[in-house]
């Protein structure tokens, strides 16, 4: 809040910095009670996106069901719980910033890192 508003003010606008990824809260909610994985599941990821440039994976929708793909459990150390928690902290960032990612991919945790996006 304490930076959007000089931008707005400065700019007339406000960019949101993003990773071109597709989150839910409510699924996200039911993937973290069926696996017990704190963090926020990510559905899908953008062709092209900062999060694609970097590596990441989204579910993969089967005919046998969903497969989760990549889960974000924190943001420049900061854990993520939520997706909101997710979209605060990449708030904290500038569009064009380098933020390391801890991810969980299946059992593998590992650190990506993306440079942010500017987002809608």
């Amino acid at each position: 809040m304490l930076r959007v508003v000089p931008e707005l003010i400065r700019d007339g606008r406000y960019v949101r910095p993003a990773l071109g990824v597709e989150v839910d809260e409510q699924i996200n909610r039911q993937l973290v009670s069926a696996t017990g994985v704190e963090g926020v599941f990510l559905l899908r990821v953008l062709p092209g996106s900062a999060a694609d440039r970097a590596g990441l994976k989204g579910a993969d929708v089967r005919r046998e069901g969903i497969l989760p793909g990549d889960v974000v459990t924190a943001v420049g150390g900061k854990p993520v719980d939520s997706v909101a928690r997710l979209l605060a902290r990449l708030d904290e960032r500038k569009v064009g910033e380098r933020v390391t990612l801890e991810v969980r991919r299946g059992e593998e945790k590992r650190s990506v890192e993306v440079e942010l996006q500017a987002g809608n």
